[in-house]
């Protein structure tokens, strides 16, 4: 195996995610074997379906253990460091491992916002920002027009 196949297969386990509307651990053998044939009809991989379905096995072990530890993990760090390395892997990552760290980002983030007593006002927990439209736009206006 190499990393190009590797891509490849996670790209096909995603889009076969995505068609079946399962998430890759839930992916069944029978999932898994026909996966190894569309990868051999596309010249992808030359494996069996055993190495197929091991290689996806593995893959799939692999995006558990980065899911659990990606939230520890920081992206901006430099070179050689383990968000470098995350970072440079990124297409090893399933969808499903991606979709739910920033799920969980979500979740972490967001800040409830109790009702106001009047169901036609806004919560006072709520901050108005103006925005004038035209003041914004005018530097790219600005920019279309040295274009032409």
């Amino acid at each position: 195996w190499n990393l190009t196949a590797d891509m490849q297969l996670v790209q096909y386990m995603n889009e076969r995610c995505n068609v079946l509307g399962v998430d890759p651990t839930n992916l069944g053998i029978k999932h898994l074997e026909s996966l190894s044939v569309i990868l051999q009809d596309k010249q992808v991989v030359h494996f069996s379906v055993e190495h197929v379905r091991a290689r996806a096995s593995v893959l799939r072990l692999l995006n558990c253990i980065v899911r659990r530890a990606l939230p520890f993990v920081s992206l901006e760090e430099g070179p050689g460091s383990l968000g470098w390395v995350v970072g440079r892997l990124r297409q090893l990552l399933l969808t499903w491992t991606k979709k739910s760290l920033w799920e969980a980002v979500l979740n972490q983030t967001t800040t409830p916002t109790p009702l106001a007593t009047d169901e036609y006002d806004d919560p006072p927990q709520i901050r108005m920002v103006n925005i004038n439209r035209i003041r914004a736009a005018a530097p790219k206006l600005a920019l279309i027009a040295n274009e032409e």
